[in-house]
């Protein structure tokens, strides 16, 4: 909510939200397919394709995080053909 806050505050823009699981064991899975979703969909189509994606959490602990942490994720993140913004959590994290 915190980001859609701000977004809203300092450039008024349309916002499409994908909802995830943002931790536990289907976190990395749902946030991977809401990547490959926004990038399926039709720069010209009823829902337009977003001009860049915004994966965001807010922090908590590292167990709470490590969906993030997932290689597939960070594939399907890689693989975006939208640019990516991360903005996870509150600490520094060079995992992956």
């Amino acid at each position: 909510r915190d980001v859609l806050h701000r977004v809203r505050d300092r450039w008024p823009a349309h916002v499409l939200v994908w909802p995830v699981a943002v931790q536990g064991e289907t976190a990395s899975a749902q946030v991977a397919a809401a990547i490959a979703g926004f990038n399926a969909l039709s720069p010209r189509g009823a829902v337009p394709r977003p001009d860049v994606l915004i994966v965001a959490r807010g922090g908590g602990s590292v167990e709470d995080l490590w969906p993030f942490n997932d290689e597939a994720l960070a594939r399907a993140a890689s693989a975006s053909a939208i640019p990516l913004i991360s903005a996870v959590g509150h600490e520094t994290d060079t995992t992956l």
